[in-house]
């Protein structure tokens, strides 16, 4: 099975849909080679143009095998539809079935609009996004934003109505359909149906897959996972849900989070060490507010160095970091270029396992910018034992 996602936190948090002790899953960060049974590639075109973002697709889909999944945005940042347009075509499918409904991580789509912990996406904090504001919650005029295929619905009385009804409904169509779910069984409905109906892609957020998972039989471990420290954790989203994060972890640490943009490196990595040496964690972040274009991609380079050369410095056993471009950004500086997801600790919320080029595990957790509830990482982190600071 294969897995395209537009950006890292995304295919993690698909790609822990299908782990498994005895199947592992590989994510990863170029195109090569691997024998997992489940590949999850990280295209990183989510914030590209459509045309763009389509020729992103063409280094991976000669490595496509079995089942093909088009992981998309749960808030419906990027042009998901032009890939999964352009990926369908190469495949020879009949059409794409697009769900972005994720239910445990409270998104729902009814009638066709896309709510987000019962808000439309559009009136959420997603309306600020930088790169890609959200000024419409209708999933179809995402759709079209981007393609000129026809779009039909699959509403929820016909979800409602069970497989037979769904897979009749996609018989009858073709070009994209966009369905509705509030729960995971909805999504467990869809799932089935995409079994039977092979001639269309599906194209949804980790909810789909999750239930493609269950499906065909990838029953997940919920064995828990201990995080241990040294850890180095890397902000680097400007949603406001990660910054109210930040801020309640620092609290309970009692650390001010070293800022990255401005001082002179020397000086971050001496507040950094001091806090180091205290309680075995460093919290690194970008400038409150949003930067312009030029600074912002200055200020995310200069926040991956640094969290890359802590993680050497400490021989840190836990990275985490918070928006797709910042994770890989330092992973890609560690030299890392796969991933294997190990469990899932909250909805989006990833354990995986590296190999940086120094030959050592490191665990690496995951999330993008706005998932999980305000005490998300003091659970995380605040309350582990501080191993190994001298």
């Amino acid at each position: 099975m294969t897995v395209l996602a537009d950006d890292l936190t995304g295919a993690l948090d698909t790609a822990v849909q299908f782990a498994r002790e005895d199947s592992p899953v590989t994510v990863l960060l170029r195109p090569h080679e691997d024998d997992a049974r489940v590949v999850v590639a990280d295209t990183e075109s989510r914030g590209l143009s459509p045309a763009a973002a389509t020729r992103s697709l063409q280094g991976w889909i000669p490595l496509a095998r079995g089942l093909v999944y088009k992981k998309m945005d749960s808030t419906l940042r990027g042009p998901f539809a032009a890939e999964a347009e352009a990926l369908g075509r190469a495949l020879g499918k009949r059409g794409v079935l697009v769900a972005p409904a994720f239910p445990r991580a409270g998104r729902t789509v009814r009638q066709g609009v896309l709510h987000v912990h019962g808000i439309p996406v559009h009136e959420t904090e997603a309306a600020a996004d930088p790169g890609c504001p959200i000024t419409d919650s209708r999933v179809r005029e995402a759709v079209r934003r981007y393609v000129h295929s026809c779009c039909h619905t699959i509403g929820l009385p016909t979800v409602r109505e069970g497989v037979q009804a769904v897979t009749s409904a996609l018989d009858a169509l073709s070009g994209f359909a966009v369905a509705d779910a509030e729960t995971d069984a909805d999504l467990a409905v869809l799932a089935k149906a995409l079994v039977e109906r092979s001639d269309w892609l599906p194209c949804g957020s980790a909810g789909l897959a999750e239930a493609l998972a269950g499906r065909l039989g990838f029953a997940r471990s919920t064995t828990s996972m201990a995080i241990p420290r040294p850890a180095v954790l890397v902000v680097g989203s400007a949603h406001p849900a990660s910054r109210r994060q930040l801020a309640r972890v620092a609290e309970a640490l009692d650390l001010a989070p070293v800022v990255v943009g401005g001082e002179p490196e020397a000086e971050l990595l001496e507040r950094a060490d001091r806090n180091y040496h205290r309680t075995g964690v460093a919290l690194l972040a970008l400038p409150e507010g949003r930067l312009a274009t030029a600074a912002a991609e200055s200020a995310r380079t200069a926040l991956a160095r640094l969290g890359a050369e802590l993680v050497d410095r400490w021989r840190a056993e836990t990275l985490y970091a918070t928006g797709g471009e910042t994770l890989l950004a330092v992973l890609e500086a560690l030299d890392v270029a796969a991933l294997r997801p190990l469990a899932e600790v909250a909805a989006g919320v990833v354990i995986s396992e590296a190999r940086p080029a120094s030959g050592r595990g490191l665990a690496v957790v995951s999330k993008a910018g706005g998932f999980g509830d305000d005490d998300l990482l003091v659970r995380l982190f605040a309350t582990l034992p501080v191993n190994g600071t001298g």
